[in-house]
């Protein structure tokens, strides 16, 4: 028996290790932040970082909010909703890193605040960056797969437009951080040597994000030999597929139409979130149908590859891939990162186990985290755009069933 096409050339791995370039030096990045932020540097500051936000916020009348989310819950600012989100173990830290964090998050809303025109690109800006890379990724590995030369001339449009929006958020990233820097300079009770760790903890911050546009910008400059690389790419005869393949794909394709069918719903009706536990509940179940379906159709674009042939197959296989790039890649990047943060951890010698040991009980509000539940109960467009890229393998689906038919 003939060997997958896949398996005939060892380049295709080193193919996939291009593609994952930008990821890897993030890690580095994320890595190297670990590394530096440690919370026990810098002395202890009068206030926790979460009321200093919440004075801040007073003191300049900004109309956003501020709550609290789960211990281990995401620091983020959600401009949709006008919020500022800090975990508890954020919102009661009394170290400059926490401080910096808080600091960094309401940079975020000063970049908003700054101009209309900023308060839209930004935020389609972050929505574009992960699915341009995906794109690229996607168009590059179908392209590879196929010998498509349309393709090949539309990767390098993919790739420089996700640099050019990466290079916008690392921007974003930038400023918010010099806004933060400020307000810390600002605060008379903030001390140089605490400045100075402030300033390291976002510095690696932002090297998460430097890094992976680095990565990309690399890749941009390699392309030449990479598309070199994908028309050496030596390919076995194609098959018919088997009937395992087969039988995959008739099981598959009803889990396909009924995800395709809820997103549609969630975009059009999305069902009220009230509790921290529907909101938990909801993003489980959506993480869980995306990774099925990612998984089936990756099965059917590799076993039934071959039927894809011509333009309109070529890009329909390069949209079903995109859906399959997000949850396998959340995948390997989780395997990869769980060793590299672990090593992280082990570098430290630390005294203290707990985090309670080196964070002052701190009072923290009794509320649930609206924020989160009103970009689900009443999502911004570009919310409802990213669901509806959850199922951008319909069209593969419609030209599978148009040759089978034929």
């Amino acid at each position: 028996m003939q060997e997958s096409a896949l398996t005939l050339d060892p380049r295709w791995l080193a193919l996939v290790l291009v593609c994952a370039v930008p990821f890897l030096l993030s890690a580095i990045g994320l890595a190297v932040h670990q590394l530096q932020s440690t919370r026990r540097r810098g002395g202890w500051l009068p206030v926790a970082a979460g009321p200093w936000l919440e004075q801040q916020v007073d003191d300049m009348r900004l109309d956003v909010g501020v709550e609290v989310h789960a211990h281990h819950g995401l620091d983020a600012y959600w401009p949709s909703v006008g919020a500022i989100g800090l975990s508890e173990r954020t919102w009661g830290g009394c170290r400059p890193t926490d401080w910096a964090i808080a600091a960094h998050e309401l940079g975020h809303a000063l970049n908003m605040a700054s101009h209309p025109v900023v308060a839209q690109i930004l935020p389609t800006a972050r929505l574009a960056q992960g699915h341009l890379w995906r794109a690229f990724v996607a168009t590059l590995l179908c392209a590879a797969l196929l010998q498509h030369s349309v393709l090949l001339l539309l990767a390098p449009v993919l790739l420089l437009a996700s640099v050019v929006v990466t290079f916008v958020v690392c921007l974003d990233e930038l400023f918010a951080s010099r806004h933060g820097l400020r307000l810390l300079h600002e605060d008379p009770r903030v001390r140089a040597g605490q400045i100075r760790v402030a300033r390291v903890s976002m510095t690696g911050a932002a090297s998460v994000y430097g890094l992976g546009l680095i990565g990309q910008v690399a890749v941009l400059g390699a392309w030449p030999a990479i598309r070199s690389w994908v028309l050496g790419l030596s390919l076995a005869p194609v098959q018919a597929p088997g009937a395992l393949v087969m039988w995959l794909t008739v099981v598959l394709v009803p889990v396909l139409l009924l995800r395709a069918a809820q997103v549609s719903l969630q975009v059009m009706d999305p069902e009220p979130v009230t509790s921290d536990f529907r909101l938990f509940t909801v993003m489980h179940r959506d993480g869980q149908w995306e990774f099925l379906t990612g998984i089936g159709v990756l099965v059917i674009v590799v076993g039934l590859h071959p039927m894809f042939g011509g333009t309109l197959g070529a890009v329909a296989m390069v949209l079903a891939t995109m859906t399959a790039i997000g949850p396998v890649g959340g995948l390997m990047s989780a395997l990869i990162l769980f060793p590299v943060l672990l090593l992280a951890r082990g570098w430290f010698e630390r005294s203290e186990d707990d985090d309670e040991a080196f964070f002052p009980a701190v009072t923290t509000p009794d509320q649930s985290a609206p924020a989160l539940m009103a970009l689900y109960t009443d999502p911004p467009w570009y919310l409802r755009a990213s669901w509806l890229a959850h199922v951008a393998y319909l069209p593969l689906l419609g030209v599978l069933a148009v040759r089978l038919l034929a």
